[in-house]
Formats: C-alpha cells, sequence, structure tokens
C-alpha cells in the first residue's frame, strides 16, 4: 500500500497541558495527505484520555517509559509518510509546514528540510523571538560535521525539521539509550546521508515553560548541551566508521561548541564578577540573560559605549566583529584574551 505524503510524530510525555494544541496543528495543515500519530510514552497525567478523544483523526501509539529514542522508533514504525516531521508535544506547527516540506522534498533528494521557530511563552503568547536566532545552515554539510562532530551546523529543535523517509530508513531505529537526545542525534547524522534544505520563514512555534529545555537558564541549558555532546559523539562516530569514514573524536571534542561556550563562561566569571552588568558581543549566538547587555552584529563603538557598563565581553563568534571595532575603542585595558573570549575593560 503506498505511503501518504507526510507523517507527523507528535511525541509525549506528561505534557498534556500543551498536547491538544499540537494535536490540532497536526490535524489542521493545508496540504491534503498528512497523517498524524501521537506516541504516549508512559504519561501518568490525562494525555491518554486526551488522544483518544480524537478518535480516528490520528493513530494512537501508547507504550510504556523508553525516553525520545524509544518514541521516534514507535512513531516511525507506526507511520508511512514520505517526509516524516518530528513534533515536540509542548510545540505546534503552521498550517504550511507539511506541504512546504513536502514541496521541497519532492524537488531535490535531501536528507533533512528545516525551518526557524517562533518563541511562544506557557500559555502561547509569542515573545517576538525566534529560535535559532541567526540563519540555519543549508546545502552540503557533510565535511563540516565530519570535520566538527556534533553541533557542527546551526538547526533548529525538534520541531523545526522535516527528514526525508529515505534517510530515516537508513538510520532507524534509533540506539535507545539516547533517551534525551534522539533529535541532536538525527540532525547530526542527516548530512552525512544527503544535503540539507531550509525555509527562511517560521513554520512553527516552540514553548519556553519552566519545564522544557527553553525555559532553563543558560548554563543549565549548557549543561544539558554538555551531557548530549558526550551520549552523541560515540554514536556519530560509529555511524561514521560504518559509511567508510575516519572520525576525529579528539578534534570534535576540541571544537565542541558546547565546551567553547563552557570555557569562556567559566572565563568571563574570573574577570567579571557575576551579577554585574556587561556588554555581550557574541554575534547573536549566546543569547544569554540580564546581566548580559546585547550589542548589536552591527554596532559601532559609540553604541557600546552608550550601554554605560563596565565590562565588554566577546566570544569567539564575535572576533570579527572586534577585529572592525577595536581601533575605534581605543585604549582598552584588556582583561583576557583567550582563543574563547576577550574581556575589555570599557570605564
Amino acid at each position: 500500500m503506498p505511503g501518504r505524503d507526510a507523517s507527523i510524530v507528535i511525541d509525549n510525555f506528561e505534557y498534556e497541558r500543551f498536547l491538544g494544541e499540537a494535536i490540532d496543528s497536526a490535524l489542521a495543515q493545508a496540504h491534503d495527505d498528512v497523517e498524524v500519530i501521537v506516541v504516549d510514552d508512559g504519561s501518568t497525567d490525562g494525555s491518554r484520555d486526551l488522544i483518544a478523544g480524537y478518535g480516528q483523526q490520528l493513530t494512537a501509539v501508547l507504550k510504556d517509559n523508553g525516553g525520545q529514542a524509544s518514541a521516534f522508533n514507535a512513531g516511525f514504525a507506526a507511520c508511512s509518510g514520505q517526509v516524516v516531521i518530528f513534533l515536540d508535544s509542548d510545540d505546534a506547527l503552521e498550517r504550511g509546514a507539511a506541504g512546504a516540506a513536502v514541496q521541497e522534498l519532492r524537488r531535490a533528494p535531501y536528507a533533512k528540510l528545516h525551518w526557524p521557530l517562533r518563541e511562544i511563552d506557557r500559555d502561547g503568547r509569542a515573545r517576538g523571538t525566534l529560535n535559532p536566532q541567526v540563519p540555519l545552515d543549508e546545502g552540503e554539510l557533510r565535511d563540516r560535521v565530519l570535520e566538527r562532530g556534533p553541533g557542527a551546523y546551526v538547526t533548529p529543535p525538534t520541531s523545526g525539521n522535516a527528514f526525508a523517509r529515505s534517510f530515516l530508513e537508513r538510520v532507524m531505529p534509533l540506539p535507545e539509550d539516547l533517551r534525551v537526545c534522539a533529535d541532536a542525534y538525527l540532525y547530526d547524522l542527516a548530512p552525512l546521508f544527503g544535503r540539507i534544505a531550509r525555509v527562511r520563514e517560521p513554520l512553527g512555534r516552540l514553548r519556553r515553560h519552566a519545564s522544557a529545555f527553553g525555559g532553563l537558564g543558560l548554563e543549565e541549558r549548557l549543561d544539558h548541551t554538555l551531557l548530549v555532546h558526550e551520549r552523541v559523539r560515540p554514536a556519530l562516530a560509529a555511524r561514521c566508521r560504518e559509511l567508510g569514514l575516519e572520525p576525529d573524536e579528539d578534534a570534535w571534542r576540541a571544537r565542541s561548541w558546547p565546551l567553547r561556550q563552557r570555557r569562556a563562561l567559566d572565563a568571563l566569571w574570573t574577570v567579571v564578577p557575576r551579577g554585574v552588568p556587561f556588554a555581550l558581543a557574541d554575534a547573536g549566538t549566546f543569547a544569554m540573560e540580564p546581566p548580559a547587555v546585547p550589542v548589536a552584529p552591527d554596532a559601532g563603538a559609540g553604541e557600546v559605549a552608550a550601554t554605560g557598563v563596565r565590562f565588554l565581553a566577546v566570544p569567539w563568534p564575535g572576533f570579527g566583529w572586534l577585529a572592525r571595532v577595536r581601533p575605534a575603542l581605543g585604549a582598552r585595558r584588556v582583561l583576557l584574551d583567550s582563543d574563547d573570549l576577550v574581556v575589555l575593560e570599557l570605564a
């Protein structure tokens, strides 16, 4: 029996409060050949009653708790779409998401299509921000992944991705010990099997709330990301070797974005007291909360001075900006100058 054009696989655990909105957004897709699969990963709240209320509008997969990889595996086994979107149950899709994915993945043999997500708060109100905050990568990224390892390119969270079934059939089932990082593993794998495409406009909504990753503070998110990196790295390296590639895990570790970010933050707190405001020129990639005062990627020395703070911190993504404005900043005292972070005293 021929498969559907697209499958939306919603993985849920204890998110009854948000699940209905995710399901409704999947059922409301403008494309007319979309199936909706809801995998409940052992919830003990009212999620299963909510799912049952949709009747034949969706396919329910009810299982014991096994984590994200287990839920992805169960959902993929139950779906038939040539394009598969894994939707987190606290997020939602715009009506055109599935149609855009089907159209683009028919046009060329991409492994993955992705788009940015509009951030919303717990109650669904727009926060006025996108995730990621910087443009998504696209094209042939295989060499970059082989060089850098996990997290090698800019990608959105789970709900901003659509995968070609041809790619998923080659890599699934996923290792089920990847309980909290199956999505990251798929992002990293995709460029090894094909090109990556992007849609520039947001096609989904990412909910930021206290019990989700996006609701954590920067350092909590970083600790989680480091854990994901440590779990994904050996799995990704093993898959590279299966493809006849030679990964350099030591180099991956040295170039790891979260490890560099951890080093930069640790160094920052040695020269800037915690809680003291400081200007942050990070090219929009660190997105630290206060007391960081963001410096726009096109800001000049005058705008930096206008922040009125004592310190300017420039992590490595902002080094190009620093080189451009350094002459105009004058003879500022350098408090720290490393491969990961430069800190200047402004006043």
